[in-house]
């Protein structure tokens, strides 16, 4: 056999040699990887969040973080939907800086702020444990929107503060979907702890009702506020009634109750239901009887006067009992104990025609299981 010949069968047998090793170590090097990679993707995203995990496993945070990688090669393709242009930057440099990576291929998605990848607007309201407090978050298409959906949860909720998290990102919104948040915000107004979570088509109502009648008739008014082509999903949650009371017990928790209110006035800043004043001292007295009464459940009250609308007023009086609620669990008070309502200006015990007798309506009131 010629030389030349001899020469090109050993370069072809040592290119199919390596070509074969290559196949070989292939899925063992993207797989290493792949690891590497996946290891510091989930540093960036325990750094982002202001947390170290030595003990977690770096793989699964970065799944958590809404953030996959796969190799071909030495490449690496990163997906997810990380929620700013920041973060993105930041995982990519985490990604490019493994040793091995030769280049960097990512594709990300819209997300709406909630850890869900959307290419559509979404919002979600959601009441804080102060009870004086709403989070406003979600992903909407520009500031206009922005603007328009915090202003319509500050009317819906008057005195409250709104926090807004809203996310402005190039999504799509359907025709109507504002409209129904809006005509929505007043009926998650009236509910215990209520909330409201819009998405493409379906919009999510969760809170506490008193009883099925009340449950049946929010339903009714939030169906009836659904613009065509949106959809309710109703998760509101029938407060059970309580067993009865020791006797005993009832009566020391009644006593106490009256006492500590005989001492002071629970009061809010105007317009708010953020508590002031002698409020906590007296709240603090009631905590510590109801804390000695495990039997003893109760429904936080809260009255208006007629000064405002009948919805304002409901909406108000609603949040109230809440924060009056929030602040007994906060001090030990078990939260199955506890229910809150709000009664507007439905149940006064004065006359509203003069200053005094509206100052006896606006009260709250603790109603003992007997």
């Amino acid at each position: 056999m010629p030389t030349r010949t001899k020469v090109g069968v050993a370069v072809l047998g040592f290119a199919l040699l390596y070509a074969g090793y290559w196949l070989e170590r292939k899925p063992k090097i993207e797989r290493d990887l792949a690891d590497r990679t996946r290891t510091a993707l989930a540093e960036q995203a325990s750094t982002a969040h202001g947390h170290s995990a030595p003990d977690v496993d770096h793989t699964d945070l970065a799944e958590t973080d809404l953030v996959q990688v796969r190799f071909a090669g030495r490449d690496a393709y990163l997906t997810g939907a990380p929620a700013t242009d920041a973060e993105r930057e930041a995982y990519e440099a985490a990604a490019r800086g493994v040793r091995g990576v030769r280049a960097i291929h990512a594709t990300w998605t819209q997300s709406d702020g909630l850890g869900v990848p959307t290419d559509h607007a979404r919002l979600s309201l959601q009441p804080a444990a102060d009870g004086a407090t709403l989070r406003l978050r979600g992903v909407v298409p520009d500031a206009a929107t922005q603007a328009t959906l915090v202003t319509q949860a500050q009317a819906a909720f008057p005195g409250e503060t709104v926090i807004d998290n809203l996310v402005v990102q190039p999504v799509r919104i359907g025709p109507g979907w504002e409209e129904t948040v809006q005509a929505l915000l007043p009926v998650v107004a009236t509910l215990e702890a209520g909330g409201l979570e819009a998405a493409e088509v379906d919009f999510t109502l969760t809170g506490r009702v008193p009883d099925a009648d009340a449950q049946a008739q929010l339903e009714t008014q939030a169906t009836t506020a659904l613009q065509p082509g949106y959809r309710l999903d109703s998760r509101l949650a029938v407060a059970d009634a309580p067993p009865p009371a020791d006797p005993e017990e009832a009566a020391a928790v009644a006593e106490g109750i009256a006492e500590a209110l005989a001492a002071g006035v629970i009061q809010f800043e105007t317009a708010t239901a953020r508590l002031t004043g002698s409020s906590f001292e007296i709240l603090d007295r009631i905590a510590a009887a109801l804390r000695e009464a495990p039997t003893v459940y109760v429904e936080v009250q809260g009255h208006t006067d007629n000064t405002g609308s009948l919805t304002t007023n409901e909406a108000l009086s609603q949040r109230r009992a809440d924060a009056v609620r929030a602040y007994l669990i906060e001090q030990g008070v078990e939260a199955e104990r506890l229910t809150a309502a709000g009664y507007g200006d439905a149940v006064p015990v004065a006359s509203n025609d003069t200053p005094a007798g509206r100052a006896q309506n606006r009260r709250v009131v603790f109603e003992l299981n007997r």
